[in-house]
């Protein structure tokens, strides 16, 4: 019973005999003797420390003790005088005394030098229950007897003696009998362990031996006391157990009973934590058989796995699931485990946490201490002793490290979710996807540090249990970091080690099955999604798995009723069969006289204004595309829906469809089955809204996505970023007796907010060579070139950038950046001029965006404008675009330049009170500017629109609207229709 102080080496030895230096600690730690636990008495000399209960608040807790000789026989004891542990007598009849607590001593747990603990006084009794303190600070505990057959409850008091000093002493209180009124000596049930429950309804537990048989029996309380105002409120040994204080329970009748196996013994068990006062609180028992949940409302047991323990603990990880260590071999060796169990259905009551390693020597038993939010603290020693040389100070022992792993708790906390009540299922979901989910970037770690961002932690296991219980919400966030409603967005799916067929059977919609075929080809996910805005590219073969797969979901949509999503995914498929069978499908869509099926024919058919004659030939010879082609001209020749024939003349092919597409070929050059794709191009997806069904989002906690700056391995355990663990090297994943955790500099040199993906498009612009750096073989290179800058719109990530403005001007004590402009600090130098600089100012930044990691990339600051600017001033940010600069993007491009023809433009804008926002605000424009205008500020007034390209405009409802010179308008309140938009720009 020690406190860990220093590390135990002399001075003649090297620490890194000791573990300092070592990857695997090989000494102990010098341990200081706070209270020496051995008995002087000849009494109570054969006594033996066996166990320690704790008080609530951890000040107090408390010894029980075991006696060293058993079945000695004696006579009856008191607690002045006599052996303690001596034997019961029941009736008259001897009973044997068993390997049980004897007797116990209270000590303090903090204890200073001044008032050290040198001595403690032993009680009579077999187990302990320390109850929490009252408000006015009075304690007591309730004993059962050393024999096993009453209670008694003790109040803790202060008395002084003569001298004035002041003595601790634990007053009995009141006694009461388990049973009263035993028949016979059969009935009798021996108590041995006891365990008090405080949340919901206050009850007692008692585990006992039924005399008769020898069956251990487990008895719960049937309090009808009311609930406590809340977990751990004080209450006495009459709120635990019915009845009056004179008579406790009148019999069996008045307890829950649960009897175990023959020769099963209760080894240890814990209460489970539950947040709801009015939620009774579950309990788990470990035997040498078995693992249990039992419910001290009706004793029954609501979950078990049949288990071999490698030690007696029981860690609780929430209100119906309990943690603990397995091992392989009855003896506790082999190989051990850290599972869990919890209160679901038998193929997800339980699973592994974490396979612990081997130890290099011999054999070590585990013992679990702690899990904790990011990691598990478990002990692996040999048993042993010391010898003490002449003049070595005798109160040191060997003492144990404990060893540190990291733990991925994201599946046994969903497990523990899935068993609460069903209406705050989705809540508790939400809040641990939030804080033990998905991690797509390794910040604020370093790259080769931490958890990485391949989805650690997520399972197989994981989505076949979200699956199961229909929180399909959860499972597409975790697949593809969004939910059913924000399906445009792409991230990584994750994680990469599980097989594609299962994530697509997990995803929850369409969208994200698509997503998870694209196998995080970003440009194929981005073209699947959206094929009538996205850039084509390589489609997969007919003989790649994700063609396959991709029939396979359609066949399974079209068992389930969703056509559109069975259209999406025979289109990706691309084989001949999957081509007939779409054609099939689109044409009997046409008994719906609702549904127009033209958009889907065309798609199918090919795009006939931009193609000619020929390409139409090449790329759209299969026969759906031909029974495509013949179903648009029959519908374009029919009047009042039927095709006008003369009498007597029956239905014949145009003579464009003839000549196009029902050519002859001789038998000698027809062939088979095509192995290529049968189109090159897919179906807008619009086009298939035809059968599109109403889609019904039911799970209410899912509106907003969860954060992935609030995970567990971003904030820290308990929000203590400096006490992360690095995990740096390969042995951290290993468990480690001294781990290396991210300490006070390196937490300070991450930045809460934002995501570590902008310190990676940062990393070209952190040295001063960079921001400078414009080499003579790359001018030549742009002036062979003709002053076009080249890969713009080719790299990938950092190589993309073509403008990035931090505002990092505002750390300078001068400001120079009202007259000399804001610096671009990509490689491609701009410069940014400020109209109206004298509102306004550069500030500390309030934005989400990463500020990157100090001394490594420039400060971050917001241009603020502190004044109503008026329509008839110019104020903004203006930046020249010289034709074939890094800026010259989106527009105004032909196929020399297919890369610029696209452009993402990321900015970030905060607003006053919306009361004060009155009238528009342009946020965003292109202008045109001619060689010889002088005054480029004037581009910088509101209402000056003769050189307008397009502009995006904040409205004064909170919406916003993308404007172009030719009268388009998208608003980001409607739902904008792409052909409608289409249509209405200018031939």
């Amino acid at each position: 019973f020690g406190s860990k102080t220093d590390t135990f080496a002399s001075d003649s030895q090297s620490l890194s005999q000791f573990g300092e230096n070592e990857d695997y600690a090989t000494g102990g730690a010098d341990t200081s003797v706070i209270c020496e636990l051995t008995c002087g008495e000849s009494h109570s000399s054969a006594l033996v420390p066996h166990r320690i209960v704790r008080q609530m608040d951890g000040l107090r807790c408390a010894v029980l003790f075991i006696s060293s000789i058993s079945g000695s026989g004696g006579k009856s004891s008191t607690e002045s005088e006599g052996m303690i542990g001596t034997d019961a007598r029941v009736e008259g009849k001897v009973m044997e005394p068993s390997p049980d607590p004897v007797a116990f001593t209270i000590l303090d747990s903090c204890i200073s030098k001044k008032n050290k603990q040198t001595t403690f006084k032993l009680h009579h009794g077999r187990d302990i229950v320390m109850l929490p303190p009252s408000e006015n600070g009075t304690e007591s505990i309730i004993v059962l007897d050393s024999e096993g057959y009453t209670l008694s409850e003790f109040t803790r008091t202060t008395i002084k003696d003569e001298v004035g000093t002041d003595t601790i002493e634990w007053q009995k209180e009141l006694t009461v009998p388990i049973f009263k009124g035993a028949s016979s000596v059969d009935d009798v049930i021996e108590g041995r362990r006891i365990l008090a429950l405080f949340t919901g309804q206050p009850r007692l537990m008692i585990v006992g031996t039924r005399y008769m048989d020898g069956r251990t029996c487990i008895l719960f309380s049937n309090n009808l006391t009311p609930p406590l105002e809340k977990a751990g409120k004080f209450c006495s040994l009459s709120d635990l157990m019915p009845g009056n204080e004179s008579q406790v329970i009148s019999g069996k009748e008045e307890m829950l009973e649960l009897y175990l196996q023959q020769g099963e013994e209760v080894i240890s068990f814990a209460e489970l934590p539950s947040k709801k006062i009015n939620e009774q609180s579950l309990v788990a028992i470990a035997t040498q058989f078995r693992v249990m949940i039992i419910s001290p409302v009706t004793a029954e047991i609501l979950s078990e796995a049949p288990t071999r323990l490698a030690c007696n603990s029981l860690v609780p990880m929430g209100s119906h699931c309990v943690s603990y260590c397995s091992a392989s071999s009855a003896t506790g060796c082999g190989i051990a485990k850290i599972r869990y169990l919890n209160c679901l259905e038998m193929d997800f009551s339980s699973g592994v946490i974490a396979t612990l390693p081997t130890p290099r020597c011999g054999y070590a038993p585990h013992l679990l201490l702690a899990v904790r939010p990011d990691r598990f603290i478990y002990l692996s020693s040999h048993s042993g002793s010391r010898l003490v040389e002449y003049g070595e100070n005798y109160n040191k022992f060997f003492f144990p490290i404990p060893q540190t792993r990291p733990a991925f708790l994201l599946e046994p906390m969903v497990a523990n979710a899935l068993c609460q009540d069903s209406d705050s299922v989705q809540t508790t979901l939400c809040t641990i996807v939030e804080r033990f989910g998905r991690k797509v970037v390794s910040f604020p770690h370093e790259e080769n540090e931490g958890i990485g961002c391949l989805g650690t932690g997520l399972t197989e296991k994981l989505y076949s249990m979200l699956k199961k219980y229909n929180c399909e919400e959860a499972a597409s966030f975790l697949l593809t970091g969004n939910s059913r409603r924000h399906k445009n967005a792409l991230s990584k799916v994750l994680p990469p080690w599980i097989p594609m067929q299962f994530k697509a059977s997990t995803a929850s919609s369409c969208e994200h099955a698509l997503q998870v075929l694209s196998s995080d080809d970003r440009y194929l996910a981005e073209y699947i999604m959206s094929p009538a805005d996205a850039m084509p590219c390589a489609l997969p073969r007919t003989t790649d798995p994700t063609s396959i797969l991709s029939k396979q979901l359609a066949i399974h949509a079209m068992q389930s009723g969703n056509i559109s999503d069975a259209l999406r995914f025979l289109d990706l498929s691309g084989s001949e069969t999957s081509e007939r069978t779409l054609i099939q499908v689109v044409l009997s869509l046409q008994l719906n006289p609702d549904a127009n099926v033209e958009k889907c024919l065309r798609g199918i058919v090919g795009d006939e204004t931009k193609n000619s004659s020929r390409k139409r030939r090449n790329s759209c010879s299969s026969s759906s595309a031909s029974i495509a082609a013949l179903a648009l001209d029959l519908k374009r020749r029919q009047v009042n829906g039927k095709v006008p024939l003369e009498a007597g003349e029956c239905g014949k092919i145009s003579d464009e469809i003839s000549g196009q597409w029902a050519k002859q070929l001789a038998p000698s050059v027809q062939r088979g089955s095509r192995v290529t794709r049968s189109r090159n191009r897919l179906v807008d997806s619009a086009a298939f809204a035809i059968a599109k069904n109403e889609e019904k989002y039911s799970e209410e906690g899912w509106r907003i996505l969860p954060d992935e700056s609030k995970h567990v391995w971003s904030t820290g355990p308990f929000g203590e970023k400096e006490e992360l663990l690095s995990l740096d090297r390969f042995e951290e994943w290993l468990g480690k007796r001294r781990p290396a955790i991210m300490g006070k500099t390196g937490a300070e040199m991450a930045a809460d907010t934002g995501k570590y993906q902008l310190d990676k498009i940062l990393a070209a612009a952190k040295d001063n060579d960079s921001d400078e750096r414009k080499s003579q073989g790359e001018e030549e290179n742009e002036s062979k070139n003709g002053g076009w800058v080249p890969g713009i719109g080719e790299g990938r990530d950092e190589e993309n950038l073509s403008a990035y403005f931090r505002f990092s001007e505002g750390a300078d004590e001068d400001s120079n950046w009202r007259a000399d402009g804001i610096s671009d600090i990509s490689k491609h130098q701009h410069k940014a001029v400020i109209y109206g600089s004298e509102a306004a100012d550069l500030e500390a930044t309030t934005s989400y965006v990463d500020e990157g990691v100090g001394g490594k990339v420039k400060l971050l600051y917001d241009l603020v404008f502190n004044e109503r600017i008026d329509r008839d001033r110019t104020a903004g940010l203006l930046v020249e675009v010289a034709r074939g600069s890094s800026l010259d993007v989106g527009m105004l491009h032909g196929d020399d330049h297919e890369s610029r023809k696209r452009c993402s433009i990321e900015c970030w804008y905060r607003l006053p009170n919306a009361d004060l926002v009155t009238e528009e605000i342009i946020l965003m424009r292109r202008s045109l500017s001619t060689p010889d205008e002088e005054d480029m500020s004037k581009l910088c007034l509101a209402d000056n629109k003769t050189h307008l390209m397009w502009e995006l405009v904040l409205l004064a409802s909170g919406s916003l609207e993308l404007r172009t010179s030719g009268g388009s308008i998208l608003n980001s309140s409607k739902n904008n229709d792409t052909c409608d938009i289409e249509e209405k720009q200018p031939a």
